[in-house]
């Protein structure tokens, strides 16, 4: 953690005063609005469940279900090994959509690209 903090502050200090925006476009000492906008591709394989009458109602609770580590990788059949998309596999109904994301190999889960996941299946 500290030298997490002093690399932070080192690269803050080696920045030029500048960076960033023209000469002197924005007054110091005040405090201005600003935007952040970035684009974020992700591509993540994923189980959707949606309930036997889904088309029935315009909303619907959803779970999330987040695999342990050994169900990693490219192969969605290994989410079938455990939890709801085991029992969905099973033949069990869920009064819920149930979103199974598959976190790829080597990697851990990343709430940013979750987030992304969840709203794309909420819009549609």
């Amino acid at each position: 953690m500290r030298v997490a903090r002093l690399l932070l502050m080192l690269a803050y200090a080696l920045l030029p005063a500048s960076a960033g925006r023209g000469a002197d476009s924005l007054p110091c000492g005040q405090q201005q609005p600003a935007q952040f906008d970035r684009q974020l591709n992700v591509k993540m394989k994923y189980l959707l469940y949606l309930p036997q009458d889904y088309n029935q109602q315009e909303k619907w609770p959803l779970l999330l279900f987040l695999h342990g580590g050994g169900e990693r990788g490219d192969d969605l059949e290994l989410l079938k090994i455990h939890g709801p998309p085991k029992l969905v596999a099973a033949g069990k109904q869920f009064p819920m959509i149930i979103v199974s994301p598959q976190c790829p190999k080597d990697e851990s889960w990343q709430t940013v690209t979750l987030m992304a996941l969840l709203d794309d299946v909420c819009a549609r």
